[in-house]
């Protein structure tokens, strides 16, 4: 076939090409990467250096569905990216990928290709994706997206897939979707925690109310241990404002004989702190004291007391010693001992005791 361009603004297309010097334009047609058909175009005039316009019009193999000699940027590529070739040997790798209507450089495509073939798991492939939308490229992201969604196999992957989504896409239709899929992946042994989660993130994400109480009542009717009603509580008042609803789960969870210090202690907390019931976040505190077994209770304990200003506070002393025997009685290592001895000299300023709970630790030390 011979080839006849018809470049706006040249005459003589034998000239024109003689002009051409550039060679970053030359290296474009580095002989590496040809196909047969373009060697042969490249090869038929060994004399001249073509520019990129003139040899992407010579290897357009679809010139014959042209009505006009030019062809307008989009519709080029949309025909060029139709036939398998590839415009390679770029002088600077860093250089955008002229190939595609991708923003990535060859060094990032390089690299999310080979992180795309060494993830294993949904939450692979979802980073990957993240990193890929913020690159710049959605289209792929988007694709590897689909394929999170096809092989998510937890309800909390869907979740961070619908997350993603949303930033990325703003595709609330597509994340209602996943979100639907999301429920069934409920795993069995943590299933007051999955759903509750998912409501928290269609309020959230959707604004949804209708479907996240339709599944906060759900895992109302099969929680059981303090964990599931106080995340299932917290949702509700966080999420819905009901008060009320919220007031009865927290009660529910109190109960629950599980419950240990540290958990009533960050109960009491959201009691004060959130619904502002001193009465109520009292009571609480009274629980936790009664659960205290050891240093690490003491400690969280003496920090709700405020015990720092414990000097001027006869009540207080008495409360800590009573904590501090109860850590005592419980300790069951040389660090628990030697913790409980430091903070009884220093806080309570009781060297004697602080000496005796140095000797226990000493003994279990000679033990082992």
């Amino acid at each position: 076939m011979v080839i006849e361009p018809q470049f706006d603004g040249i005459r003589d297309f034998s000239e024109g090409l003689a002009k051409m010097q550039n060679e970053k334009d030359q290296k474009r047609i580095n002989k590496k990467d040809k196909h047969k058909h373009q060697k042969a175009i490249r090869d038929s005039m060994p004399s001249h250096i073509m520019t990129a316009a003139e040899w992407e019009y010579a290897t357009d193999d679809y010139k014959e569905l042209r009505e006009k000699p030019k062809m307008n940027v989009t519709q080029f590529k949309e025909y060029r990216n139709i036939i398998d070739e590839s415009i390679s040997g770029k002088e600077n790798e860093n250089n955008v990928d002229k190939t595609s209507e991708s923003t990535l450089t060859n060094d990032q495509i390089k690299e999310f290709k080979e992180a795309e073939e060494e993830a294993e798991d949904s939450y692979d492939f979802t980073v990957l994706a993240d990193e890929i939308a913020d690159a710049g490229d959605k289209e792929w992201a988007k694709k590897v997206y689909m394929k999170v969604e096809s092989m998510a196999e937890k309800a909390n992957h869907f979740r961070n897939l619908a997350d993603s989504i949303l930033k990325n896409f703003g595709d609330k239709e597509w994340v209602r979707k996943v979100y639907e899929k999301a429920e069934g992946k409920a795993e069995s042994h943590r299933w007051c925690h999955d759903v509750t989660d998912l409501a928290d993130s269609i309020h959230k994400n959707l604004g949804d109310k209708e479907w996240a109480t339709k599944l906060y009542k759900k895992v109302e009717t099969k929680a059981e241990d303090f964990d599931e009603f106080i995340g299932l509580a917290d949702g509700i008042h966080q999420n819905l404002g009901d008060t009320e609803w919220a007031t009865k789960l927290y009660k529910k969870a109190e109960s629950r004989p599980e419950a240990d210090c540290d958990d009533f202690i960050s109960h009491e907390d959201y009691i004060r702190n959130e619904l502002g019931d001193e009465e109520w976040a009292n009571k609480v505190f009274k629980k936790a004291e009664d659960k205290a077994e050891s240093f690490d209770d003491l400690e969280r304990l003496a920090e709700r007391k405020a015990f720092h200003e414990f000097g001027t506070d006869e009540p207080k002393t008495e409360w800590a010693e009573k904590i501090c025997k109860i850590a005592e009685e419980n300790a069951e290592d040389i660090s628990a001992y030697e913790s409980l001895a430091e903070w009884i000299r220093n806080t309570l300023g009781n060297e004697k005791w602080a000496k005796l709970i140095d000797q226990k630790a000493k003994e279990l030390e000679d033990d082992n």
